[in-house]
């Protein structure tokens, strides 16, 4: 089968990207030809196919954050937001050159746009499109809004423009409603034969919105297991908490810092390994706290990852929104590392009723404070929680699930 994989970047930034490469990999591995489609951005990984890669709309910046603001830019994004027009050529240019069977979208919001999803059909092809966040239902992307769980813009999209949703900014919010509402009537999306939904969550507000129940899977993310563990090798000492991702404020972290912070817990390790906006925000606020044992290494590369997660007592993953399922915590469950979440979106497909790890209340320091404390210092749940990490992870994310399922929807 020959694959088009259409993505925003072609390094790793983030979860779509991680599964980017996870996914190419094992197709290819399963004799399968993929050949990816993504935006010609500096950082970008190698490839034999950039030739047909997108005219970014910050030629020689890594990212529109590297960019920077301005109308120019704005402007750029806002008509390719709608109907990309060099994004439906390069596709047609792949499919038409490469005999494409099937047209997989991932992060295509904005940069890319659904238009590669109107050439795919155009030409009989099957496509699929792989949700990484709640972009069809929400302007803002998150469902979240003054650090509280928003879920207002489901029934009405124009709900947003007051509250400036979008980069607390009217301009962008109106954009984005616009460019949603213009989608909708266009009816690029009608055109998807299956969404893929890494939360069952994802899938259960899909299908409250109207998408048809039998266009809409929940397929939990794939995660590349080089070596399976074994629980003779599972670690289980107390060394340090561990926290992976994106540094940002819908992610909890500063109440994660207040919960290390609480009596019985200021001589607790923390790492936090990620990148973000909030980044000197939680530096700064960590200077100020008892707890001298915080260490914010930034962003780490797979080795450094991997060596983190096999030397942690265990993981935390604070979130305050709808998290959908974060690739951080499929790896602590491959590592038999158990998870201290909240009980949003994807995480609770994730640690389950509890036996791959505890739940905290969000936004709620006192709470995450008493798991981390008692997972801490009770070395025989934390031994339990360990085994039923790994044992999650091989009954409900196996990767070779995760590939069957993906090429029946592909096959259908």
């Amino acid at each position: 089968m020959k694959i088009l994989l259409v993505n925003k970047y072609h390094y790793v930034t983030g979860g779509p990207e991680s599964y980017m490469f996870n996914v190419m990999e094992k197709l290819e591995d399963l004799g399968h030809e993929v050949y990816p489609l993504c935006l010609d951005v500096e950082g970008n990984i190698k490839s034999e196919y950039s030739r047909y890669f997108i005219r970014s709309p910050y030629p020689g910046k890594k990212s529109h954050h590297a960019a920077g603001g301005g109308p120019l830019v704005a402007a750029k994004l806002f008509f390719r937001s709608i109907y990309s027009v060099e994004a439906a050529r390069k596709a047609q240019q792949m499919i038409s050159d490469y005999d494409i069977d099937v047209v997989y979208c991932l992060n295509i919001a904005n940069y890319i746009s659904p238009s590669v999803i109107h050439v795919g059909r155009k030409n009989g092809k099957r496509v699929l499109h792989r949700l990484s966040d709640y972009n069809l239902l929400c302007p803002q992307q998150y469902f979240f809004k003054n650090r509280q769980v928003c879920l207002e813009c489901k029934g009405n999209l124009l709900r947003a423009i007051p509250d400036r949703c979008v980069k607390q900014s009217l301009a962008a919010t109106v954009g984005r409603v616009i460019s949603m509402k213009l989608h909708r009537l266009m009816k690029l999306y009608e055109q998807v034969d299956a969404f893929v939904c890494p939360s069952s969550f994802m899938r259960d507000q899909l299908v409250d919105m109207g998408f048809g129940e039998d266009k809409v899977h929940y397929l939990p993310s794939l995660v590349n297991v080089e070596k399976r563990l074994d629980e003779k090798d599972l670690r289980t000492e107390r060394s340090f908490v561990l926290y992976l991702g994106r540094l940002s404020a819908e992610k909890g972290l500063d109440c994660l810092l207040d919960a290390m912070d609480m009596e019985g817990n200021e001589s607790i390790p923390l790492v936090l390994a990620g990148a973000g906006p909030d980044y000197e925000a939680l530096t700064e606020q960590a200077k100020g706290l008892k707890n001298r044992n915080i260490e914010f290494r930034g962003f780490v590369e797979r080795e450094e990852l991997d060596d983190l997660l096999r030397r942690s007592a265990f993981t935390v993953a604070p979130s305050i929104w709808h998290d959908n399922a974060p690739m951080s915590v499929f790896e602590s469950l491959a590592a038999g590392k158990p998870i201290i979440a909240t009980p949003l979106g994807g995480l609770r497909d994730q640690v389950g009723n509890e036996e791959a790890g505890l739940f905290a209340e969000p936004n709620d320091a006192l709470s995450l404070g008493r798991a981390i404390n008692r997972l801490w210092h009770d070395d025989a749940l934390r031994a339990t929680l360990s085994r039923g990490a790994l044992n999650r992870f091989r009954t409900h994310f196996d990767p070779d699930m995760h590939m069957q399922a993906l090429l029946k929807l592909m096959n259908a």
